[in-house]
């Protein structure tokens, strides 16, 4: 058992290693692919995080070019009029064009000596009432309808307004309330409130007190954040992104605040795109923060989405098909090289069976040969090699001792008159590629003659060209052939009515034709061998009356024994005695 597993160790080891290296390595592909996925996907958040900040910033100077171009109405001339103040504001189509306005205004600076004429001349109060030293009140409101009851408003009341208003006319700058306040009265209209220094026609502005003495008033809007910001993430309000507009402070307490995250998200929140569908962030969400500034003031976006929306469903799972397709790989990689390693043995088993299925075929072909005495050669165009199986050595007359005998010992044991004949059909195969069969005879070495049946054609096998063969021993068919052909022939002529001589006479001659004797030559040596007398001479020898009855040689070659009178036909036409009996 020891032996097996040591065998089964070595011949694994290799592929387990290959496997186990694949597997690393695909699982940290996986990981890279993950990590930079994530990355891919921050970045196009970003992208579009930053598209969005870019829409909210523009928006907010868009509502902003409008308050510079209401502070250029009052620069045209000395004196604007209410009227006046209505056809401007009526002029931008801002229900139209930027749908967050919900009112415009302006409101003069006020010195405490010119209060009553200013009541006097606009036909309402001050309010609040009492004693200061200036005053801001609301002078021009478009709409006006619904808006009566702030006309009049001190906005320098407020220490806070005051301080913002002081500040706006000695820097000429644009300030925001950066808190929410209700427009129209509801509360439904929370909003934002930005105002702009107006200040005197062709007066310096260089210095804070040219600013001071040249001030005259200030341009305001309070406006929807949701309007403003509506439409900036599309129509469809359960989008993909999730926007939050919070309020900075000022410039310099920017980094206190932004580190004051959830300070931020209680106080100061202004707008959030999803508040009406009040639905909590996902705890897997992304998110960026961008910050601008605008009126002195620092403003915070918070973009967020679903990590769903951000890596889409296919991205997530391209590291998991990664770390499949890269354990497959491995797994088929071992494979190999574990049937590389084991390939020799199994070679080896194959390599003993197939040459024992050849032994086998061949053993069982030479018997099948040998039981059909058909035997089978090549032979080699080029060289004239004859390759022979066993059974074809025989039939040709081959000895087994002989390697590769050649086409010329084949064709010097056929017959001289046959050999051309041989030789024409080979030739002709070998030229038109057409199956030629023919016949032919064979003389052995020791004398004896076989009948041959051949079949040859010409076949391709490795771009070489050969003569393929077959020989079949036909000396049993075409002796019984013989035999019964010179029995019809000799038969014919018994039974004739010719002259007895005539007819022994053709059937000698028969006889000498189909098995090629010479008769009279034969029959002389065999009497010179054996003394016996010359059975030309009349009466000498023979067979005579009274002996036993003898079989003549040829009688032994005939289907059935010859009558009375034929025996004696062809006695006397082989020169023996004058009767035979019967």
């Amino acid at each position: 058992m020891s032996s097996q597993l040591r065998s089964l160790w070595i011949r694994t080891r290799l592929p387990l290693i290959v496997l186990a290296i694949g597997a690393m390595l695909s699982l940290a592909l996986s990981y890279a692919a993950q990590r930079e996925i994530a990355r891919s996907a921050q970045v196009r958040f970003d992208s579009e995080a930053a598209t969005v900040a870019r829409k909210v910033e523009d928006q907010f100077n868009n509502y902003t070019e409008v308050l510079i171009g209401l502070r250029a109405l009052f620069n045209t001339s000395d004196m604007v009029t209410r009227s006046q103040f209505h056809e401007y504001v009526t002029g931008l189509g801002l229900q139209e064009n930027l749908p967050g306005f919900r009112v415009l205004n302006f409101a003069p600076y006020v010195p405490a000596a010119q209060r009553r004429t200013y009541e006097e001349s606009n036909g309402f109060a001050i309010a609040p009432a009492g004693v200061r030293t200036a005053y801001y009140p609301l002078t021009f409101m478009e709409p006006r309808e619904g808006n009566e009851r702030v006309l009049g408003k001190d906005m320098g009341a407020l220490p806070t307004a005051l301080t913002a208003l002081e500040k706006a006319r000695d820097t000429g700058a644009l300030t925001s309330s950066g808190k929410t306040i209700r427009v129209n009265g509801s509360n439904s209209e929370i909003g934002l409130a930005m105002r702009l220094p107006v200040y005197r026609r062709g007066m310096p502005l260089d210095s804070v007190e040219q600013r001071r003495a040249a001030y005259l008033g200030s341009v305001g809007a309070g406006f929807s954040v949701a309007n403003m910001l509506r439409g900036i993430l599309g129509d469809d309000a359960a989008g993909p992104l999730r926007l939050r507009l919070f309020d900075g402070g000022l410039m310099a307490s920017q980094h206190a605040i932004a580190a004051d995250k959830a300070r931020m998200a209680a106080d100061n929140l202004l707008f959030d795109s999803s508040a009406s569908l009040n639905t909590p962030s996902p705890a897997d969400s992304v998110e960026r923060d961008l910050a601008f500034e605008l009126g002195e003031r620092i403003w915070v976006m918070n973009v967020s989405a679903d990590s769903g929306h951000v890596i889409g469903t296919l991205d997530r799972i391209v590291p998991l098909l990664i770390l499949l397709c890269g354990l497959a790989i491995s797994t088929l990689l071992a494979g190999i090289i574990y049937s590389l390693t084991t390939s020799r043995a199994r070679a080896l088993a194959i390599a003993r069976a197939m040459t024992t299925d050849l032994r086998t075929s061949e053993r069982r072909l030479g018997e099948a040969q040998q039981l059909a005495s058909l035997g089978s050669w090549i032979l080699d165009a080029a060289t004239g090699d004859l390759s022979c199986s066993n059974e074809a050595r025989r039939i040709l007359g081959f000895d087994a001792s002989v390697s590769a005998p050649k086409l010329d010992a084949l064709l010097l044991r056929v017959p001289i008159d046959e050999r051309d004949a041989v030789e024409a059909n080979i030739a002709a195969a070998a030229r038109s590629g057409e199956r030629s069969e023919f016949e032919h005879r064979v003389c052995a070495p020791d004398g004896s003659e076989r009948w041959v049946h051949a079949i040859v054609q010409l076949t391709e096998e490795d771009g070489k060209t050969a003569l393929r063969g077959t020989v079949r021993d036909d000396t049993p068919r075409k002796r019984t052939a013989l035999r019964l052909t010179l029995e019809h022939h000799i038969a014919r002529l018994l039974v004739s009515d010719d002259d007895t001589d005539l007819i022994l006479s053709r059937a000698l001659e028969a006889i000498c034709d189909q098995l090629n004797w010479d008769v009279r030559r034969r029959r002389r040596s065999r009497a010179m061998r054996a003394g016996a007398p010359d059975h030309r001479r009349p009466g000498a020898g023979g067979i005579r009356s009274g002996q036993p009855r003898a079989q003549l040689p040829i009688e032994r070659g005939l289907a059935r024994p010859l009558m009375g009178h034929q025996r004696y036909r062809l006695a006397r036409c082989l020169g023996g005695g004058r009767r035979i009996q019967s």
